[in-house]
């Protein structure tokens, strides 16, 4: 077993049993990872469990299109255009208030924060709260509320808290604790093998291998670290199985791949070495620039491209120029903050 009921459960089950409001807007960390998503999913399940009438919905891009055609009619996304209010109280999971988008914070304020972090316990005056720092992910803090609450858990349900544990500590390789082993332990039984199959190896698109080509030709490596820039790309989620493909590369333990897009640059970087805090690198080198999301082993960012000052035409030499300015400039500070951090 997990635990028992703990005061936060049963303050939880107070807040949501015995509240007149009966809806309820789940939010994940922007650019959801598995871990977020699973959890949400966990969360939802729970709340309606307590007839609460909630709807999950998420900033950015999800870039697993797999989890995202999986779970896709009943994530909504929000943007900055978004009109009207999010119905009922709020609930963040996976992310802290400091960790949603700017112009998110001015139109909500969370009742319910439910999250894994490395940084100490801060109180965000919500009426729950539940940030713990000796676990790796959100999934596994879920997986106890279910099994708390003694709530059955289906095979989509389950087989993605699993994958999203597996993603999230390598396969149970690394940066994996006692806690999540136990909620790993809890949940298989449940799963749907052949789901979890398809989740893990997807078929890839024809533009992934597109992108892969364009990454290969434009690699830079320095040490065991690798820049590449995959060009023009529509599906920025083919970034995370490119950057997979290059740290499957000899000697390459953190990469970090480029794509551009119409409006946007797209950054995505991952590492196999637990001494190195990916989205740290990301935030000094580009935090000033665009959003930046993610983990310590993996983090993507996104900057809109006026950043460059370039106006983009139709004709491929003007297209030649903005990929080779977004090569310099990206590679540059990627290798420079990698440098002055120690890594």
């Amino acid at each position: 077993m997990l635990g028992f009921f703990s005061w936060k459960q049963y303050k939880l089950k107070r807040l949501l049993s015995k509240s007149a409001d009966k809806e309820l807007a789940i939010i994940g960390r922007h650019n959801p990872s598995s871990d977020s998503i699973a959890s949400a999913l966990a969360f939802k399940r729970l709340a309606e469990h307590f007839l609460v009438d909630a709807k999950i919905f998420y900033t950015g891009t999800i870039l697993n299109k797999t989890l995202q055609n999986l779970v896709g009619e009943e994530f909504t996304q929000l943007s900055e255009f978004t009109t009207g209010k999010l119905p009922g109280r709020v609930a963040l999971i996976d992310t802290l208030p400091d960790g949603i988008p700017a112009w998110l914070k001015q139109k909500v304020v969370p009742s319910i924060v439910i999250a894994r972090s490395p940084a100490a316990y801060r109180d965000f005056g919500t009426s729950f709260g539940d940030i713990r720092d000796e676990v790796e992910t959100t999934s596994s803090i879920l997986v106890e509320y279910l099994e708390g609450f003694h709530l059955a858990i289906d095979k989509r349900l389950a087989t993605l808290l699993l994958f999203a544990i597996r993603e999230r500590t390598s396969m149970l390789m690394t940066r994996v604790t006692k806690f999540d082993l136990e909620a790993y332990y809890h949940i298989h039984r449940y799963i749907d093998p052949e789901l979890l199959v398809l989740i893990e190896h997807p078929q890839s698109k024809a533009e992934t291998f597109s992108d892969l080509s364009h990454a290969i030709d434009s690699r830079l490596i320095k040490g065991p670290h690798l820049f590449a820039n995959a060009g023009y790309s529509k599906d920025p989620g083919s970034l995370q199985k490119v950057c997979r493909y290059m740290l499957d590369l000899e000697g390459i333990t953190t990469a970090l791949v480029v794509s551009v897009n119409t409006a946007k640059i797209h950054i995505y970087c991952e590492t196999k070495n637990i001494g190195i805090n990916v989205k740290g690198v990301l935030r000094k080198a580009f935090g000033e620039w665009g959003d930046v999301t993610g983990e310590s082993g993996f983090a993507s960012a996104t900057m809109p491209l006026g950043l460059f000052g370039i106006i983009t035409g139709d004709t491929s030499e003007s297209k030649k120029n903005l990929l080779a300015s977004v090569n310099d400039s990206i590679s540059s500070r990627y290798f420079s903050t990698m440098e002055s951090e120690g890594y």
